[in-house]
């Protein structure tokens, strides 16, 4: 997962996202531990999107 966002980063992403089912507790808590942002699904409430963003751009930083 870190070298997917790694390459994402090194050609200019500005943000990846993965939708993660609200049951899938440990790919959550991997998603978060790599910086993710976790919301709520637009469409979908069995879903959660996972948004990461490059370090230079988190909130914070």
């Amino acid at each position: 997962m870190t070298r997917l966002l790694d390459y994402g980063w090194s050609r200019g992403l500005d943000e990846v996202f993965g939708e993660v089912l609200a049951e899938n507790k440990r790919m959550l808590t991997l998603c978060r531990s790599l910086g993710a942002e976790i919301r709520q699904h637009p469409a979908d409430s069995t879903l959660l999107r996972a948004v990461f963003r490059p370090p230079a751009h988190r909130s914070g930083v």
